[in-house]
């Protein structure tokens, strides 16, 4: 067979191109680092590339997400913490007002102590995360309302402020990727158990001496039952004795009677009730004829007398009661006996919102401990698929490199087989 120069010639030249075309395909990918480039290049280990793409992008997204959602829990639980020690203080100051030292002037003072403080813990109530949300909003956050409409707000003039919740009630669930980024403020500020929960004690309207009296306990037979009638304490001083007696309201037959010493309970049974009710009250103070306490059912359903109330409420409760009050102002010892257990009973609420916020921070470091470990397998995935060996791909560089030389090389010697170069 017969092969002409011209023919040679052409495959020299295809050869080159290939070579040149090969060389410049590696130094392309040495030069980027990947081994695939295209799709063309190896569609199975593109399309894993692709896939660990994807799924890193939408860990970094989401991510994202849970960082303003852990900072926005970091300024809730902060402020559910600087709350906690204004209402500690609010208690600190309740207990001092009643040491017969005060002055009215003095208890005066107090009392605006307790209200700035009041005050604070409104404000603090219904603070904002740096995209103006209300973090105490609660479900409410997701809508323009919890935007623009502050959490909490008050109307009325004082003693009678009214305190509303303007959000919606409710807390999101954490997801496995997502963690709530507004706390439930009516759970938190507006839901304080005035009590024991069943009952409310008052003194009476008219009372002169200085009467004060515990939440109380019940207990109710069976206990699935409600309370449904309401009790007066009578008292009665007859030379140096006190004696008291406990009716039905409207009275009928006294259910107890029975001397009165300050410090000891007053205990009482109402056989007669559905349920069957027996309390227990723990009195003190120096009553006078006439003077009385008033047991009265919370009203869950009517409304009239919840047995929760707002935080601001039950402190409110307690500057009115100390305000310009005398030592032995009838409603002093009362609204500071009653107004320390609503206050704890706040302070347990503030400190179990806070509780629960650092357990969603914790989870959300978590989530972003567990997203990094899987983005960094990820992006190992990637790697595998898509990156270039680079000492492999510098050294098939220079193989190529050396190829398409010596392919430079045939081509100038192919050049010269001419008859004219043979008979020279």
């Amino acid at each position: 067979m017969r092969l002409a120069t011209a023919n040679t010639f052409d495959n020299t030249v295809q050869t080159i191109t290939t070579r040149q075309s090969d060389l410049a395909r590696q130094q392309e990918k040495v030069a980027s680092g990947q081994r695939v480039l295209r799709a063309s290049d190896d569609p199975i280990s593109a399309a894993r590339a692709e896939r660990a793409l994807s799924r890193i992008t939408y860990l970094q997204s989401e991510q994202r997400a849970l960082n303003v959602q852990r900072d926005a829990l970091a300024i809730a639980e902060s402020t559910l913490g600087d709350a906690g020690s204004l209402v500690q203080r609010f208690r600190e100051l309740a207990v001092s007002v009643s040491n017969a030292s005060n002055t009215a002037a003095d208890r005066t003072t107090i009392a605006n102590e307790m209200q700035s403080i009041r005050d604070q813990v409104l404000s603090l109530a219904n603070t904002k995360d740096s995209n103006g949300i209300y973090l105490f909003s609660g479900l409410e956050s997701s809508k323009v309302q919890g935007v623009t409409t502050p959490a909490f707000t008050v109307t009325g003039a004082t003693p009678n402020q009214q305190y509303q919740f303007n959000g919606s009630p409710g807390q999101n669930d954490p997801t496995q990727s997502a963690v709530p980024y507004t706390m439930d403020g009516d759970a938190t500020f507006m839901q304080v158990a005035k009590g024991n929960g069943v009952f409310d004690v008052t003194i009476g309207a008219t009372n002169q001496g200085q009467l004060s009296a515990d939440v109380g306990q019940i207990t109710l037979t069976p206990s699935t039952g409600t309370m449904a009638s309401s009790y007066k304490v009578n008292f009665t001083v007859t030379g140096n004795t006190t004696t008291y007696s406990v009716d039905t309201v409207p009275a009928t037959v006294p259910l107890a009677t029975g001397p009165y010493v300050s410090g000891q309970p007053i205990s009482f049974a109402d056989a007669v009730a559905v349920p069957n009710v027996a309390i227990s009250l723990s009195v003190q103070g120096v009553p006078v004829t006439g003077d009385s306490l008033n047991i009265t059912p919370y009203t869950a359903v009517t409304g009239a007398n919840p047995p929760n109330g707002s935080l601001f409420e039950m402190m409110d409760k307690v500057i009115n009661g100390v305000k310009n009050a005398s030592s032995s102002s009838p409603g002093l010892s009362l609204a500071v006996a009653q107004g320390l257990t609503r206050i704890d009973n706040g302070l347990e609420k503030l400190m179990a919102a806070r509780g629960q916020a650092g357990l969603w921070l914790n989870r959300a470091d978590i989530v972003t401990a567990n997203n990094g470990t899987l983005s960094d397998q990820l992006e190992i995935d990637r790697s595998n698929a898509q990156d270039l060996d680079m000492v492999r791909g510098i050294s098939e560089q220079q193989k190529m490199q050396t190829g398409y030389q010596a392919a430079l090389q045939s081509y100038a010697q192919i050049q010269k087989l001419s008859l004219f170069d043979y008979i020279r």
